[in-house]
């Protein structure tokens, strides 16, 4: 009996603090919302505010959406149902409406278009011909001469070869012996100048005349890079013209050097000089393959065998500096 009623007090006592703490729960619960308007509670309206899409922030729909939101909220807080969307209307100052700037603003605070100007002055361009290096003078090179089919070079003489020569040889002049001397020179720009005189070492007669110790004398040239471009050699009894021998002499030259010239001197005569070669054709050809045992002797059609090289053009006298080296003195 006493159990019984203990256990009945602890279940009566159970009960009433459950009801005390449910009416204390209720209190608080009343006292939270009085200090906290339904305003200010968390709804998704309230959430979607700025989003686009949605009109919750157009200041025109201000008054009645918070009226509207509040009682709907108020009335479905507990279900989570949104009774109302509101979508947004289409025109060009939607963004700037959502921003909170008014739409004549917006329109005030475009940037004005500048108007386009003049063009821009472009730099001028460079003169590069004024920093063009400046070519050097055009190489002037002789042109051939022809005799007949043949081009020949220019051949320049020392215009005071022919008095130097016959100073030198004046004393064999006076014995009448023959002397003979080599012309030597250069070739430059396809032009033949006479730069040296040698007078090599020698036997002579009154008709001829014939070098020795030629060794020496192609040493000599070869060491100064000189080239034989012809000879000469007096006739101190006769006049001034190619003998037989002389012939046969010149043409080895003239093999070697189509250029090649014989100078003839005859001091005792009025016509004391003569530059020839032979005709090619006909001359060269007919000394070439002649084939006579005496020393002097004829060939047919001895006018057109040689002439004179000064009337072919290819020889000029110039007055030009002359080297002279006698050999017979070594």
């Amino acid at each position: 009996m006493i159990l019984a009623q203990s256990l009945e007090a602890q279940r009566q006592l159970a009960t009433q603090q459950q009801l005390d703490i449910s009416k204390a729960i209720e209190e608080q619960s009343e006292l939270y919302w009085a200090n906290h308007p339904i305003d200010n509670e968390w709804s998704i309206a309230k959430a979607l505010e700025g989003v686009p899409g949605t009109n919750s922030t157009q200041p025109a729909m201000q008054g009645r959406s918070e009226n509207h939101h509040r009682h709907h909220h108020h009335h479905h807080h507990n279900t989570g149902i949104i009774s109302e969307v509101n979508y947004p209307e289409h025109h060009q100052y939607h963004n700037h409406s959502r921003l909170g700037v008014s739409p004549a603003r917006a329109q005030s605070q475009q940037p004005v278009p500048t108007p386009p100007g003049p063009p821009p002055v472009l730099p001028k361009k460079p003169d590069m011909r004024s920093h063009a290096p400046k070519l050097p003078p055009k190489i002037q090179i002789e042109e051939d001469i022809h005799e007949f089919s043949q081009g020949l070079r220019k051949l320049i003489v020392p215009l005071r070869l022919l008095d130097r020569f016959l100073n030198i040889v004046r004393p064999n002049t006076i014995k009448n012996l023959e002397t003979c001397g080599i012309l030597a020179g250069v070739l430059s720009r396809n032009k033949l100048t006479v730069t040296t005189l040698i007078i090599p070492k020698q036997t002579a007669t009154s008709d001829t005349c014939s070098t020795t110790n030629e060794d020496e004398l192609f040493e000599f040239q070869s060491e100064r890079d000189l080239m034989t471009l012809g000879w000469i050699h007096t006739h101190p009894t006769q006049t001034c013209f190619m003998s037989s021998v002389d012939l046969h002499t010149h043409c080895s030259y003239q093999l070697m050097l189509p250029e090649a010239i014989a100078i003839v001197c005859a001091p005792k005569h009025d016509k004391d000089y003569g530059v020839f070669r032979l005709t090619d054709p006909p001359g060269l050809q007919i000394i070439t393959n002649c084939r006579q045992k005496p020393l002097f002797h004829q060939h047919p059609g001895e006018d057109d065998i040689y002439t004179d090289a000064c009337d072919q053009g290819h020889v000029e006298l110039v007055d030009l500096d002359l080297d002279i080296v006698d050999l017979r003195k070594r």
